[in-house]
């Protein structure tokens, strides 16, 4: 029985690696820099992510993680104090 449950552990942790391969290249084919990557390099950096990753799980941060899917772009003013468009929602 541990056998079994050792190939299906195995199966899973491949099958697992496979989606977060097919995560990261569409991630990259979303990126106009790592787009202009050859097919080739991007499955390699796609491979070492994936390994980095699954032997140090700290690699991943959830924050970041949920920043990635979660937001298209973050713009930061700085405006000098007293300027009264320093509190002025953006229009």
């Amino acid at each position: 029985m541990l056998k079994l449950s050792t190939a299906y552990n195995n199966y899973e942790q491949a099958r697992l690696a496979r989606a977060n391969r097919k995560a990261l290249l569409a991630q990259m084919e979303r990126d106009t820099e790592l787009r202009q990557l050859t097919a080739q390099r991007k499955k390699q950096l796609a491979d070492l992510v994936d390994r980095l990753v699954r032997e140090d799980p700290s690699v991943s941060n959830p924050a970041l993680d949920f920043a990635a899917r979660s937001f298209i772009s973050v713009t930061i003013r700085l405006h000098p104090a007293g300027d009264s468009r320093a509190n002025a929602p953006e229009a």
